[in-house]
């Protein structure tokens, strides 16, 4: 008897549903199936997705590990120089002397930290408009032709290639000059000359020269001078502190031996406790010392060259012939401002804001761009799909 009552009520739905499709009622679609993607499929995807590439976040390691050793190496050689070595080293010439070192190791930490600071908050961003941004998802990649694979640009002249950069656009890669307006896809918009994207800041950054780790933040068109500064101030002050250094260390290894002064073998001690702590903390202070000092000199001579000739860290980086008709004097204020003698010894960014140039346009500046049109026939000039 439910046998014989399962089967009608089956069929009276099978006539419900036959009369539904008659009517129009029945809407209902059967999903389909997602069709199952191959294995070299998703390898290609993958390959293609690690080799476009660019993170739009860093470790924390560098984010916030870097800037946290700078400041802990300025902050913490100040306090033993200024408070325990100086003293100690200069206990036999007077209060006049301890002071006079006192106030001089004072005067370089504060201008560290000032211009820190300043390179820190003060950004060089391109915001025109409230344009609307890409999504992370966009991928971005400007790299100079001549590093680009050479069958692809074996018809473009050798020395002309570096005058031409790649933008590539998730899987697609179009070929622009570089002193010209770029598409930036990221931000969607296009950018000045001299401008470049940073994945890590998420943004065009005006007269780009690199990403500095120590301060977390944008080297660019506004805050270029403080990181001058920044270099120039811990070049100064490690180097005189590695002076006081060179003296000291007879006295530092009187109750150890020379071998501590490895940091390897002076933290295997530390551990078995054969050294204090304060010990480790020195030896560890006069390794950083020496990193940065070395970091902060060889920024500071590449800065020099890139100001004096008036070029930007990209063009200096790939030695492109950049004719500046400006003078010395006049690419010194492009970076210092008006006031630049001020700013050297009194970093005062609100007082005498540098605001000679815009970073869009480039008075005295040209590039020699090489035509498109006639190193790629029959490509577009603003855009060469490659």
């Amino acid at each position: 008897m439910s046998q014989s009552m399962s089967v009608s009520s089956g069929l009276a739905a099978m006539t419900t549903g036959a009369e539904l499709r008659e009517r129009g009622l029945d809407t209902v679609q059967p999903t389909p199936s997602p069709p199952s993607e191959k294995l070299m499929d998703k390898w290609r995807a993958h390959y293609q997705k690690r080799k476009t590439y660019q993170p739009s976040f860093h470790p924390y390691m560098l984010r916030y590990g870097l800037p946290f050793w700078f400041l802990s190496a300025m902050c913490g050689g100040y306090i033993i120089g200024a408070f325990y070595v100086s003293p100690f080293l200069y206990s036999e010439y007077g209060p006049s002397v301890n002071l006079f070192n006192f106030c001089l190791q004072t005067f370089m930490l504060v201008q560290i930290l000032i211009n820190w600071f300043f390179v820190k908050t003060v950004t060089s961003f391109y915001r025109p408009s409230d344009v609307e941004c890409a999504g992370n998802d966009v991928t971005v990649l400007e790299t100079p032709v001549h590093l680009g694979p050479a069958n692809k640009w074996a018809k473009l002249d050798k020395e002309k290639r570096k005058y031409l950069v790649i933008v590539q656009i998730g899987n697609r890669q179009e070929l622009f000059p570089y002193w010209g307006p770029r598409p930036c896809p990221r931000c969607n918009r296009p950018r000045p000359p001299r401008a470049h994207h940073c994945p890590i800041c998420n943004g065009c950054i005006l007269k780009r020269d690199h990403h500095c780790y120590f301060t977390g933040s944008c080297v660019g068109l506004r805050n270029q001078r403080h990181f001058i500064m920044l270099a120039a101030w811990s070049f100064v002050t490690l180097l005189y502190s590695f002076i006081h250094v060179l003296i000291y260390i007879p006295y530092l290894v009187e109750d150890i031996s020379y071998w501590d002064l490895n940091i390897v073998v002076a933290l295997i001690r530390f551990i078995f406790r054969y050294i204090s702590l304060y010990k480790l903390i020195e030896i560890s202070l006069i390794y950083s010392m020496m990193i940065i000092g070395f970091l902060a000199g060889g920024f500071l001579n590449e800065q020099v060259r890139i100001v004096r000739k008036g070029i930007s860290q990209y063009e200096y980086a790939f030695d492109l012939k950049v004719i500046n008709r400006n003078s010395t004097s006049r690419n010194i204020q492009s970076v210092f401002g008006d006031y630049w003698a001020i700013n050297l010894l009194f970093p005062a960014h609100w007082l005498f804001p540098n605001d000679i140039d815009d970073g869009v346009s480039w008075p005295g500046v040209k590039v020699d761009t090489p035509d498109l049109t006639d190193l790629c026939a029959g490509e577009e000039s603003s855009g060469t799909v490659i």
